[in-house]
This record gives C-alpha cells, sequence and structure tokens, in this order.
C-alpha cells in the first residue's frame, strides 16, 4: 500500500511498525501503569497515606483475601471513628480503653502507622465475637472482611509489606504521581495512533476489492489489517 507511510505520523509510524504482537503489550502496560498509579495517588489524597504504604498494604490485603478498596474504606471510617473520639465521644474512648490506648497514643501516628496500631490491639482480643465487633466498630462494616489480614497483628502485616518490599511490588509517591499526569500524555498518544488507524483503514477499504500481488504485497496488506485490529480492540 503507497499511502501507507505517508499516513501515518511521527510516534505513530514508530508503533505501527512494530508490529501488533509488540504495539498490544507496550500499551497495555502503560495503561496499567496509569491505572493503577492514578488509582494510588487519589486514594493517597482521600486517606492521608502515602503511596508507598498504600502499595505495600494493598498487597497485603490481597494475600489476606481482601482488597485495597476495602482496606480504603476501614481506613477512612477509622478517621472518622478517631474524630469522634476526639470530640468527646464516650463510646469511642470507651473502645480505646479497652484496647488499652488513648487518643494521645494514636495522635502523633500517621494513618496508616495508626491502622497497624489498632489492628494489632484487636488481634489480641482472645473473644472471637468480641474481636469482630470491635473490628467493626473501629473500621466499620468492612472490619470483618479485615480480620484475617489483622489476625496475627502488627508483625503480621508487617511481614506481609515486607514481602511486597522484596518482590519490587511497592510504588513509590513520585511514581504515583508521575501516572497521575502520564494519563494525560496517554490520551493524546492515543489520539496519534487512533488517527493513523482511520487513515490506514481507509486505505484498506479502498484496496479491499483489490487483491495484492505478489509476497511483499500480501505482507504489507496482512500487516496494516493485523495492526489496525489490534488497535481498535485497545481502545
Amino acid at each position: 500500500l503507497k499511502a501507507f507511510g505517508a499516513g501515518v505520523q511521527s510516534i505513530g509510524t514508530k508503533l505501527f511498525g512494530l508490529g501488533a504482537a509488540t504495539v498490544a503489550p507496550l500499551l497495555g502496560a502503560a495503561n496499567v501503569f496509569n491505572e493503577f498509579g492514578s488509582q494510588l495517588d487519589d486514594m493517597s489524597q482521600r486517606t492521608g497515606i502515602s503511596a508507598e504504604a498504600l502499595s505495600a498494604l494493598g498487597y497485603a490485603a490481597k494475600l489476606s483475601g481482601t482488597d485495597l478498596e476495602t482496606l480504603e474504606g476501614g481506613v477512612r471510617k477509622m478517621q472518622r471513628f478517631l474524630v469522634e473520639a476526639a470530640q468527646g465521644s464516650k463510646s469511642a474512648e470507651s473502645t480505646l480503653s479497652r484496647l488499652g490506648l488513648r487518643l494521645s497514643d494514636l495522635g502523633r501516628l500517621t494513618p496508616d502507622q495508626q491502622f497497624e496500631l489498632l489492628s494489632d490491639r484487636i488481634s489480641k482480643i482472645k473473644d472471637p465475637a468480641i474481636r469482630a465487633a470491635t473490628a467493626m466498630e473501629i473500621f466499620g462494616k468492612t472490619g470483618t472482611s479485615l480480620l484475617p489480614l489483622i489476625q496475627d497483628g502488627a508483625k503480621g502485616i508487617e511481614a506481609l509489606k515486607q514481602q511486597a518490599r522484596d518482590l519490587g511490588l511497592v510504588i513509590s509517591t513520585e511514581d504515583a504521581k508521575a501516572a497521575e499526569t502520564f494519563g494525560d500524555t496517554l490520551d493524546d498518544l492515543w489520539k496519534v495512533i487512533k488517527s493513523g488507524v482511520f487513515a490506514i483503514g481507509q486505505q484498506v477499504l479502498l484496496h479491499q476489492t483489490q487483491a495484492p500481488t505478489g509476497p511483499v504485497g500480501y505482507y504489507e496488506y496482512a500487516r496494516v489489517r493485523s495492526v489496525t485490529a489490534t488497535a481498535m480492540s485497545l481502545d
């Protein structure tokens, strides 16, 4: 197809030249980076927990049969619980007292440290019913879902977080913010790719009634159709 080279500009040409089998994984990986990093950055802003801590806790939550969204829900309920305690709630103060804690013990800690300290004290409650009820008082409806994560206390959580670090699964705050910015760049890249796809598709349509001749003609025709189909499927 003579118009193949002329119809695609700059990065679009390079990406299409790589072929469908290469382009798809690259764009897929970029999209995963963008989505997960953006999720961590947004969640960090909502909870006050760093992206590093969230990604490590998220891994620990996953291994414990829950997920990062459930963990966030528990943390945000915990923060409301602590605000209520600070405002003089007798119920919240009583719960902290049963755990051998005072509000001042938690006030100097980061949100993830508060979560781990409270989880550690809850894990030491011997009666399963009282343990579950206390978890729900502090972490809300998600409290029971978080029990497998907190069952071994702060040491158990830290051990799972260390696994995440050892496996290189911890996302830095800088990377999470970069992913948020990258989202805009990725949108622009898609516009370039789509423009090239449509140009190629037009050429395919114009030549679909003309049988390609020779090995090169068949190869180019097949490559164009393959890349076009792949790019459209990634939309």
